[in-house]
């Protein structure tokens, strides 16, 4: 029995284009598109070293591997339409998901793993500097997109 069997086939989806929402949402709060770019690729390069990570949950192992599949497969619609709103609202289905119909412990790895999906992103690129020297690691933009998927993803709506 595979790890994603606990969910449907729509849930299952929901949860595999999480990942890509998330990180673009994080990703948008950006300047530039060369720091975009780059904060996408530490995103790929992310989901393809949790694949293999032995440490995760094995639903996080396999949401990794079904989400390098999809991008492979070109299947993200309209990924240039993506707008921190929208990763928010995938974040809060992700959450709501997960704590319906997964085990609390495959639901917590699954919440940290799309939080620190967003957090390699944020922290791929330095904001503000001048070639390689100054500038913030994470921007105070991407700390607050950060903590709005973290609500998202945990059901916190205080405001």
């Amino acid at each position: 029995m595979s790890a994603r069997d606990q969910f449907g086939t729509g849930h299952w989806a929901d949860l595999v284009e999480a990942a890509p929402k998330i990180a673009r949402a994080v990703s948008a709060t950006v300047g530039s598109r060369r720091e975009a770019e780059h904060e996408m690729q530490a995103f790929l390069d992310f989901v393809s070293r949790s694949e293999e990570d032995d440490g995760l949950a094995p639903l996080v192992r396999e949401l990794a591997a079904a989400v390098r599949q999809r991008i492979e497969a070109g299947t993200d619609e309209h990924p240039e339409r993506e707008t921190l709103v929208t990763g928010i609202e995938s974040a809060r289905v992700a959450g709501a998901i997960l704590a319906v119909q997964a085990a609390p412990d495959d639901a917590a790895a699954v919440c940290r793993w799309l939080l620190d999906a967003g957090t390699t992103v944020a922290a791929a690129a330095r904001e503000g500097d001048f070639a390689g020297l100054g500038g913030r690691q994470v921007s105070v933009h991407e700390q607050e997109a950060l903590a709005a998927i973290r609500d998202a993803l945990t059901g916190d709506a205080t405001p």
